[in-house]
């Protein structure tokens, strides 16, 4: 209810309360303020907005103005700066390509050896497979054969009549 009351006294939207406010600014001025009314607040806000449009032209004025004070000697310098960074880096593109030439040169022997080295870990896998398998066998056979017990050699000579020949 008093923001109307607040603007016509201060001029803006956001400001304090109003009742304060009309105490700061006295009975005559709070008044004249009132009865000029939102009129004056929205003069006020479009004066501010014209105040900021004048600024942000006059920099932007400004900022075009040094712009063109450079010379035209300083310009050709840089145009001439930047074709030498153009040619430094073309050389710089023939080196890579130079290089990548001679990789391609080598890159079929490294793949030749490569597939050599696939091979011979495959082969050597299998190698390592049969040995294994070899082993395997050879230990499932012995395990399945029965010990073949020995009986000790008789001392006595009496033993020594019965001792089978084969046996000694």
């Amino acid at each position: 209810m008093l923001w109307p009351l607040r603007v016509a006294l201060t001029g803006q939207e956001k400001s304090p309360r109003s009742i304060p406010s009309a105490a700061i600014l006295g009975r005559e001025e709070s008044l004249k303020r009132i009865a000029r009314g939102p009129l004056q607040a929205r003069l006020n806000r479009m004066a501010c907005k014209l105040k900021i449009a004048t600024l942000v032209l006059a920099g932007f004025f400004a900022a075009s103005a040094c712009a063109y004070a450079q010379s035209a000697d300083d310009i050709q310098a840089k145009i001439d700066q930047r074709n030498a960074d153009i040619q430094s880096l073309e050389k710089e593109i023939q080196n890579y390509q130079g290089q990548l030439n001679a990789l391609s040169g080598q890159e079929s022997s490294l793949k030749d050896t490569l597939t050599s080295l696939n091979l011979t870990q495959k082969k050597l896998q299998a190698d390592i497979s049969v040995t294994q398998d070899k082993i395997d066998s050879t230990t499932s056979r012995s395990s399945s054969f029965p010990r073949r017990s020995v009986r000790p050699r008789p001392t006595s000579p009496m033993m020594t009549a019965s001792w089978p020949n084969r046996f000694r």
